[in-house]
């Protein structure tokens, strides 16, 4: 319905649309847009220590080369392409420690969901022991662990899952087999009146002073390299 309306003297609208918007002029009306929530910023919140956001499962990269005059932009390179959006890289340090610089880093930034890919599991450890100790820490954090070159490890699928517990069995079995002989052997030595096994480097003053700087709250790397030990001797020697 409209009505149209004019005077010499006043200047109203030209149309006036009853039951519609109202059009002046011509103009339209600007109408207030309200922007969609935008998602929470999850890089930072969800990856400060002891946050309790829970954003979604990351893919993170684990590098690592034993000597300092190897490279390890292979390794990194190869991650980066499998998918991972962050690598972290320890450059010059031992398989056989286990409180590696960036690899503490890197647990500290994996959250339950995400999924931990190394090129090979002996990027993680050198020896069984180790290995099977950081697995099954990652599995209690609840993170997924793929290996590039290692088809059967990979517990992102079911598949996966089976075959990492079949050889995470066999890897437990071979330690305990070995420690076992070892147990035997040391035990002959002994009845035959020998003392078998190499003598410990931690030394009582090394441990009276590693014991003082845990109380300190020093990390083991630190102590061991103090002590110019590695770090599972420290560990070992205030463990008993």
């Amino acid at each position: 319905m409209f009505f149209s309306y004019a005077s010499p003297n006043v200047a109203l609208p030209k149309t006036i649309v009853f039951g519609k918007n109202l059009h002046v002029d011509d103009q339209v009306r600007d109408t207030p847009t309200i922007d969609p929530p935008k998602p929470p910023a999850e890089t930072e919140s969800r990856r400060n220590p002891g946050s309790t956001v829970f954003g979604m499962a990351h893919e993170v990269g684990y590098a690592r080369v034993s000597k300092r005059e190897q490279n390890p932009d292979a390794q990194a390179a190869e991650l980066r392409a499998a998918g991972c959006e962050r690598v972290f890289v320890d450059h010059g340090e031992s398989s056989r420690v286990a409180d590696r610089p960036q690899w503490l880093a890197c647990l500290d930034y994996l959250r339950p969901g995400d999924t931990l890919k190394v090129r090979r599991l002996d990027r993680l450890a050198g020896s069984e022991r180790i290995l099977i100790e950081t697995l099954q820490d990652l599995d209690a954090r609840q993170v997924n662990i793929v290996s590039l070159t290692e088809p059967m490890i990979d517990t992102t699928t079911p598949m996966g899952r089976a075959l990492y517990g079949i050889v995470a069995v066999f890897a437990q079995l071979r330690v305990d087999t070995i420690r076992d002989n070892t147990t035997r052997g040391l035990e002959y030595a002994r009845g035959q009146g020998r003392v078998g096994g190499r003598p410990s480097v931690m030394t009582p003053e090394r441990i009276a002073t590693a014991e003082r700087m845990r109380v300190e709250q020093q990390s083991w790397a630190s102590i061991a390299r103090v002590l110019g030990v590695g770090a599972t001797s420290v560990r070992r020697a205030l463990d008993r």
